[in-house]
């Protein structure tokens, strides 16, 4: 049986801080939900795609943080804002269809731009947990509510508006990878955020004053030339050739990488690479690499770019009103 309290006492005391201040907490509620099987999966897949494997000379992250930390996060931002079961749970399940090493499988099938050849149908994934099913029956929740999470804007929006995720992504690569905010910052930013309706009629976070809204723009910004680094760029490629790799060789399917965790995609590498000396040169330097050369003639990648609402007076072309 899933304890919360232990999962809790499992994470790095940072992240303890962070959840508590994203709810000092969790709904009981959703307690359940995060033990299903489909969740727990989640614990052993990174959020930064496969990057904890890599060379500890490239990588520096501070604690480790996986989709199921980051989906927990979520909805309690959720939770805090909206107060709807329903669209607390469709933030936890956000990310439930997510392959193993994550992105890396989109670099693994040229889509490094969109991201998007991860995605699958969320619905038909979910509805294999019977015990999901349970807990949404008995709570009278439809599985198409929670499984269509872009129905509901403050979990899911288009860049570069801000949404649950997206505010989550930015507070978390900031402390664990950038290392650029605190505990500090995430609970001064958290307190700064409200909801209001966009441009579009859709419900949005924004700001309350221009100073928070230009600090996540700049936490944001830091994120993002991590992974437009040609360190970040050369091992989310170098990563991708090799789940290309033994997918093509057919020792593991692209469908079967929704079902896996990491360990289990490097375990399957390092086997072939036994007797394959191409995909163990590969191995082996995304293992032991210490520098990355300038990176020419890249292909493009994804571009994290935000523009959040801010109530009070803004700069003209750089915040929207």
């Amino acid at each position: 049986m899933f304890n919360i309290n232990n999962y809790l006492m499992d994470l790095d005391p940072e992240l303890r801080g962070y959840l508590n201040i994203l709810a000092p907490k969790i709904p009981e509620f959703l307690i359940p939900y995060i033990g299903t099987s489909t969740m727990k999966r989640l614990k052993g897949v990174g959020y930064f795609c496969g990057m904890d494997f890599a060379s500890e000379d490239i990588y520096d992250f501070r604690y480790y943080f996986s989709r199921l930390d980051h989906s927990i996060a979520t909805a309690l931002i959720i939770w805090d804002y909206a107060n709807d079961k329903t669209q607390t749970l469709a933030a936890l399940f956000h990310d439930a269809g997510t392959p193993a090493c994550s992105h890396a499988v989109d670099y693994a099938f040229d889509d490094a731009e969109v991201q998007e050849v991860t995605e699958i149908c969320l619905i038909d994934h979910l509805s294999k947990d019977e015990k999901l099913l349970e807990l949404l029956e008995k709570d009278g929740i439809a599985l198409e509510d929670v499984a269509n999470f872009k129905n509901y804007s403050l979990v899911d929006l288009e860049r570069p508006k801000l949404c649950a995720d997206r505010v989550e992504g930015i507070f978390s690569s900031s402390m664990i990878w950038t290392q650029e905010a605190s505990l500090y910052d995430v609970k001064e930013l958290f307190s700064g955020l409200m909801v209001k309706c966009n441009d579009e009629d859709e419900l949005e976070f924004c700001f309350i004053d221009e100073d928070k809204a230009q600090k996540l723009i700049e936490l944001n910004n830091g994120v993002n030339e991590h992974c437009h680094s040609d360190e970040d760029y050369y091992f989310m490629v170098l990563l991708g050739r090799m789940i290309r790799y033994i997918v093509d060789i057919e020792a593991v399917t692209k469908e079967e990488l929704h079902d896996m965790i990491d360990v289990e995609v490097f375990e399957v590498i390092e086997e072939v690479s036994v007797h394959d000396p191409e995909l163990a040169s590969l191995y082996y330097e995304f293992k032991t690499l210490k520098e990355v050369e300038p990176q020419k003639d890249r292909i493009p990648t994804k571009t994290r770019d935000i523009e959040p609402m801010v109530l009070q007076k803004i700069k003209k072309g750089y915040l929207r009103s």
